[in-house]
């Protein structure tokens, strides 16, 4: 992910983006990534075996691309580095920005199923003519 961000990332200088274009773009990541770490902390409220097939659902690779886009995200906000590092931060930004969707996604795919599991535990239970 972080070779296909790179190869995507745009130059920046004096006839491209220009460094305050793009921290737009970057604080606008570093929050995306962050509510989606706010959410994975509140995974403790869902009932057990609900969260527990959300939290197998991910991996400390998640969390460490969390951290790089993230990490990408603020370094890109500030205005005084050298032009060159902006296409780093940037590639870093929009890996962890992809990882996130994708576990958002893929979260919700799972979340959806342990649900349905759920109801039709919940339907069986009630629904069965031996009890």
């Amino acid at each position: 992910m972080g070779i296909i961000s790179a190869f995507l990332a745009p130059a920046v200088g004096p006839t491209k983006p220009t460094v305050s274009d793009m921290a737009v773009f970057f604080s606008t990541m570093a929050v995306i990534i962050a509510t989606l770490l706010v959410a994975l902390a509140l995974l403790s409220a869902f009932p057990a075996r609900m969260g527990h097939s959300i939290r197998k659902a991910l991996s400390p690779a998640t969390f460490l691309w969390f951290g790089v886009g993230e990490a990408g995200g603020i370094l890109g906000m500030i205005p005084t580095w050298p032009f060159e590092p902006y296409r780093y931060f940037f590639a870093a930004t929009l890996a962890g920005a992809a990882t996130a969707v994708t576990t958002v996604v893929y979260i919700g795919i799972v979340n959806l199923s342990a649900q349905q599991r759920e109801d039709d535990a919940y339907m069986a239970r009630h629904l069965d003519p031996s009890h």
